[in-house]
């Protein structure tokens, strides 16, 4: 779930492969050790070249360790050449379509994605336990770096001054002045820097190229951390360690009586923590807090900083900000409005009541079943609206359980469950699936309305999200996504294009001219709204329809502040966050 937060683009990434676990018979294996990080690499900076390191060639034999060595190489080289073909076929498939100049942005895209070129360099096979092995490792990828055929921008024309801050940097690290931890308040780096012609400004761009280059870590882009500087990245990933791991509930049953204590928690709460663990893959704030202190215990030097990134029980922790803004995790909202809550007084101090509901985080990928989905779904229908988004190669791992997390972030009536998560909005049902097989990835829409003929307002719902996923994408500029309808016979196999989703609609407004589609395979006609969005510009997000042309009247005045954030009055429409009141005039 993390790589996405630390990976940068035109970087070399080193991809380590444990060449003993490693087996040539086994196709799992170089799917599970190589395969799977070089589609995400393709998908996140198709643009950055990854060295493969082969570590544990102690525990091989010598011939073993170059067969290895070659079948790794040749089956990576095969990777890259089916993108390359998959690529082609999908694109000549476009460009021989009857109405290819509907289709003419995912083409472009296409022949985009065709430009970008990931190159893989030979394998280094590396004994760890020699340390001139170490060394020798480390001067190949040192000289790998400074091959201009390999990178091409390696040698760059930097102001001076971004050399000298940045050794400035480097010095400071070694010092008693910056704590173990490495975090620094900006004001007070500047000061430490101690550099003329230095101001305030001109650090900020110098810590934005470092910060690039991955030699620091610092979110501008955080409000809340904006004033904070990571001159030890490797802290923050330690912390991020203790969190997102396999053995997290291990993790949590290991917790001592005495360090419950110490949090002022008893062994009842653990065993809730464990519980609401296991069962909804939630963690509760407190629970996370002592997680994280327990495994410090023993580093005093690092206690003062945890804290202040984990906060109080009142969710003030930078880390937690830092989670939710990569979207790793949900937090929890209050269900109701609370009575007993202090009155607010602007210019004054606000706090929470001593009885607010306990903070919590939701980690989708925890999950296990979908039960809680599958019972508030109450099974599919014929009369769902239906419709598929396909990626090639694949979903990028960790792309889902995101789209989930902005999507409940917006909707505030939400299930979640494994690779699946319903959503419900002005009564209507919206099921999100993730289908992620070889050569078949794609995230099923599937709509149920709330009355007759409401084809409007589940298309606005499901547009809803396919835009949440279009905005994720360009986070994976290697990714391609096409939508899809199902042909609406069961026992026909055959898939409806939707045309591109331009920001003018002329496409797929030209494409709902025709009022029915024919199936191409099984011959039956549809009514084209059961296929595609007939039009996402003039409705608001919560399915009603604005009229921009009549104004409105006494009589078509509905006022309703919904869950999903809209504000309609007429034909106008505002976004409010987290109201929910009804009002007719």
């Amino acid at each position: 779930l993390t790589p996405h937060v630390f990976i940068t683009p035109q970087a070399l990434v080193i991809l380590v492969i444990d060449l003993h676990r490693y087996r040539t018979d086994d196709k799992d294996s170089f799917k599970e050790q190589v395969g799977f990080w070089i589609n995400n690499i393709l998908m996140r900076v198709p643009d950055s070249i990854v060295l493969p390191i082969g570590s544990h060639i102690d525990l091989c034999d010598k011939d073993e360790v170059q067969n290895k060595k070659k079948d790794i190489e040749e089956k990576i080289l095969e990777v890259l050449t089916e993108r390359e073909e998959n690529l082609k076929q999908r694109l000549d498939k476009l460009k021989q379509k009857a109405q290819c100049e509907l289709y003419s942005d995912q083409v472009n895209k296409l022949c985009d994605l065709a430009e970008y070129s990931l190159k893989v360099l030979d394998l280094i096979p590396i004994d760890c336990t020699r340390y001139d092995a170490i060394i020798e490792a480390w001067l190949q990828i040192l000289k790998s770096v400074r091959n201009k055929d390999i990178f091409r921008n390696a040698v760059r024309k930097l102001p001076v001054t971004y050399k000298k801050v940045e050794d400035a940097i480097m010095d400071l690290i070694k010092t008693p002045d910056v704590p173990v931890h490495g975090t620094v308040d900006l004001d007070e780096l500047l000061r430490m820097i101690n550099l003329h012609n230095i101001d305030s400004q001109q650090l900020k761009y110098i810590l934005c190229y470092l910060h690039r280059i991955g030699l620091i870590v610092w979110y501008q882009e955080v409000q809340t951390l904006e004033r904070i500087v990571f001159l030890k990245p490797s802290f923050l990933i330690t912390l991020f360690q203790m969190i997102v791991r396999h053995d997290l509930l291990q993790q949590l049953n290991n917790i001592p009586a005495k360090t419950l204590k110490k949090e002022s928690a008893f062994k009842p709460d653990k065993q809730k923590w464990i519980n609401d663990f296991q069962a909804k893959a939630t963690l509760h704030h407190k629970a996370i807090i002592i997680l994280v202190k327990h495994q410090l215990n023993g580093k005093e030097d690092l206690h003062d900083i945890a804290e202040d990134m984990l906060g109080d029980e009142k969710g003030n922790g930078k880390l937690f900000q830092i989670l939710e803004y990569f979207d790793i995790c949900l937090s929890s909202k209050p269900q109701a409005l609370n009575p007993d809550a202090s009155v607010f007084r602007p210019g004054s101090p606000w706090s929470p009541s001593r009885n607010a509901p306990t903070l919590t985080y939701l980690f989708p990928s925890y999950l296990t079943d979908a039960k809680a989905v599958s019972e508030k779904w109450n099974g599919d229908s014929n009369d769902d609206l239906h419709t598929q988004a396909f990626f090639l190669p694949e979903i990028p791992q960790g792309f889902f359980h995101r789209v989930i997390i902005k999507l409940c972030n917006f909707i505030y009536s939400h299930w979640v469950g494994k690779e699946r998560c319903l959503l419900v909005c002005n009564g209507r049902k919206l099921l999100l699936k993730e289908h992620n097989e070889e050569a078949n990835s794609y995230i099923e829409f599937r709509c149920k309305g709330n009355g007759e003929n409401d084809f409007e307002g589940q298309w606005c719902l499901i547009m809803t999200a396919i835009q949440k996923v279009e905005k994720l994408i360009e986070e994976w500029p290697g990714l391609h996504y096409s939508l899809k309808t199902p042909c609406r016979n069961h026992d026909c196999e055959h898939y409806f294009d939707w045309p591109d989703l331009d920001e003018k609609e002329k496409d797929i407004e030209q494409t709902s001219e025709e009022k029915i589609k024919t199936c191409e395979n099984c011959g039956e006609n549809f009514q084209t709204e059961l296929l595609f969005c007939m039009s996402r510009g003039s409705r608001g997000q919560n399915g009603t329809t604005a009229d921009a042309k009549s104004p409105p009247t006494q009589q078509n005045v509905h006022n309703t502040y919904n869950v999903t954030g809209n504000f309609v009055s007429g034909s106008c429409t505002m976004n409010i966050e987290e109201q929910e009141f009804h009002h007719d005039s």
